[in-house]
């Protein structure tokens, strides 16, 4: 099946109005005002995407629909470009951004090809933490269609990350710091036979334990 890929020299995280106006106004007042979010139910995670874009695709039909009006026919040419911020992670075409951001009460969790993380602020642009995976690039022999990373999966006060050398990590959702990591691969001999790079389906409707 041909996919689509986007190489890019760094990731490049563009958020225009439409953006602003589905997630309402960040904080922007740092990681100790980040709000947290819940152990999302099967209700939640399954409910038409609104203020707040909690998993990828918009819910667990991923057809990517928001019940939101503010932008709608009439004004829909009228969006601009409302910022942009390099994120400096991945610094060649061996990387690529193909991570869906999600979003919940004003900020937004993003992934890059490197398996870094970042909690920005949507209204503004401002990040907030920055997770550095650090992983051991030069010790993956095989990695399909290059380093790539597909989203983030957030949920009872945590961001969640598959990692391509084959790691399922928790982060603090308020400060990125690691909470624990676990196995989801068993390597073969080789680091990277195995490409966890796919966000898990929602963070409450899963058990990370599955995982270990």
């Amino acid at each position: 099946m041909h996919r689509r890929r986007l190489a890019v020299i760094g990731a490049i995280a563009v958020a225009l109005a439409l953006v602003v106006a589905t997630v309402g106004r960040g904080n922007g007042n740092g990681a100790s005002s980040i709000p947290l979010a819940p152990a999302f139910n099967a209700a939640d995670l399954s409910a038409p995407a609104g203020d707040d874009w909690i998993t990828n695709g918009g819910g667990t039909t991923n057809d990517r629909y928001s019940t939101l009006s503010g932008i709608n026919t009439s004004n829909v040419g009228k969006l601009k470009l409302a910022w942009k911020i390099h994120l400096k992670s991945g610094g060649t075409r061996a990387y690529s951004q193909e991570g869906t951001p999600v979003v919940y009460k004003g900020v937004m969790y993003i992934s890059t090809g490197n398996d870094d993380v970042f909690a920005l602020d949507a209204a503004t642009g401002k990040q907030l933490w920055v997770y550095h995976s650090h992983i051991p690039v030069k010790t993956i022999t095989t990695v399909c269609c290059g380093f790539s990373n597909r989203g983030v999966a957030i949920g009872d006060g945590k961001v969640f990350i598959a990692q391509i050398p084959g790691q399922l990590v928790a982060l603090d959702q308020r400060t990125g710091s690691v909470l624990w990591r676990v196995w989801n691969t068993r390597p073969r001999g080789r680091i990277g036979n195995d490409e966890p790079t796919e966000p898990p389906p929602s963070a409450g409707g899963w058990n990370p334990a599955r995982f270990a």
